[in-house]
């Protein structure tokens, strides 16, 4: 199995509908998040609901290289 890091913050806040952050414009943050873990071969996960919290998990493969031919 890939050796990978994690992490993971979460909140217990008002939450929120994670499928209609395509269509908001102060979601550029997360959005801008998912892109960068995709640069870097990961994985990015929100899980949210109203009067549930959010939680956002990011999972990345620590041997990879970026689109860029980085090194981590």
């Amino acid at each position: 199995e890939e050796a990978q890091i994690v992490l993971e913050v979460e909140d217990y806040g008002i939450g929120f509908d994670p499928t209609r952050l395509r269509s908001e414009k102060h979601t550029l943050r997360l959005l801008g998040m998912r892109e960068r873990a995709m640069r870097w071969s990961g994985n990015f996960e929100i899980t949210s609901g109203a009067a549930l919290g959010t939680c956002v998990r990011v999972t990345l493969p620590l041997n990879a290289a970026g689109s860029q031919g980085e090194t981590r």
